[in-house]
C-alpha cells in the first residue's frame, strides 16, 4: 500500500509539473535605445578668488576684500543675488619641503562661487566681468536645459517603441507572434553639459562661449511573451 501511494504522488507531481510548464509561455527579451538632443539654455559658471599670505588672517582678509568686489560687480552686471552661491571655502597651509622637517611658510584661502546664468549668451560677459573684478580662478562651466524632463520623456517613449519593434522582429523570425509585456527595466544617461570651446571675438576682445547641445539617452530592456503563429 505504501508503495502504491508513492507511485500515485510521483504521478501527481509529474502531472502538475508538466501542467505548469505548459502554462508558462515562451518569452523574448530585447533592448531598446533612443537619444534626444536639446540645446542648452542655462549654465552654471564657477568663479573664485584664491589669495596667499604669511598668515591665515592676512590671506582671509585679502580674499574677503576681493570677493566682495567680485560680488558687487556681478550684481551690478545684472546677476540676481539668489543666483550667486558659495560652492566652497577653504584655508590651507603652504609647506616648504626643502628640509627634513616640512615648515609652514604661508597660507592660501580659496573661495569659489557658483553663478547661475539663464541666458547662455551672457556667459562670456560674466566671466570677463569676474576676472576683471577680483576673480583669479575659473573652474569651468556646466550647461543645463529647462527641457531636461521633456527630453527624457521623449527618449523613453522612443526607446520603448524601438524595443517593441525589435521584439516583434525577433518573434516573427522565430515563427511566433509577440504577446503581453512581462517586464521592463529602464536606465538613463546624459552627455554634454560642459563647455566645448572658447573663442575671442576679434571685434570686442570679449570671451565668447559656445553653448553645446545636451544628449539624453534612454535604455530599456523589454521582455514579452511569444506565441506560435497561427497556421
Amino acid at each position: 500500500m505504501k508503495k502504491l501511494w508513492i507511485v500515485i504522488l510521483a504521478v501527481l507531481f509529474l502531472w502538475n509539473t508538466g501542467t505548469c510548464m505548459a502554462e508558462d509561455p515562451a518569452t523574448v527579451t530585447v533592448n531598446g535605445t533612443a537619444t534626444v538632443k536639446v540645446p542648452a539654455d542655462r549654465a552654471q559658471i564657477y568663479l573664485g578668488v584664491e589669495t596667499r599670505a604669511e598668515t591665515a588672517g592676512e590671506a582671509s582678509r585679502e580674499n574677503a576684500e576681493r570677493m566682495n568686489t567680485l560680488i558687487r560687480a556681478l550684481l551690478e552686471s545684472g546677476i540676481e543675488q539668489e543666483k550667486i552661491v558659495t560652492q566652497n571655502y577653504a584655508v590651507n597651509s603652504i609647506y616648504d619641503y626643502s628640509s627634513a622637517v616640512p615648515a609652514v611658510t604661508g597660507y592660501t584661502v580659496s573661495n569659489m562661487l557658483v553663478i547661475t546664468v539663464e541666458d547662455v549668451s551672457r556667459i562670456g560677459g560674466v566671466i570677463d566681468t569676474g576676472l576683471a573684478s577680483g576673480a583669479n580662478q575659473c573652474n569651468g562651466i556646466t550647461f543645463m536645459t529647462t527641457q531636461e524632463q521633456t527630453a527624457k520623456d521623449e527618449a523613453l517613449r522612443a526607446a520603448i517603441a524601438e524595443g517593441y519593434r525589435r521584439a516583434t522582429i525577433a518573434a516573427e523570425a522565430c515563427g511566433c507572434n509577440p504577446g503581453e509585456l512581462v517586464s521592463m527595466q529602464e536606465t538613463f544617461s546624459s552627455f554634454g553639459g560642459v563647455v566645448n570651446s572658447y573663442a575671442m571675438d576679434k571685434r570686442s576682445d570679449a570671451t565668447e562661449i559656445y553653448a553645446n547641445h545636451l544628449e539624453y539617452t534612454a535604455n530599456v530592456t523589454i521582455t514579452l511573451t511569444v506565441y506560435p503563429a497561427a497556421e
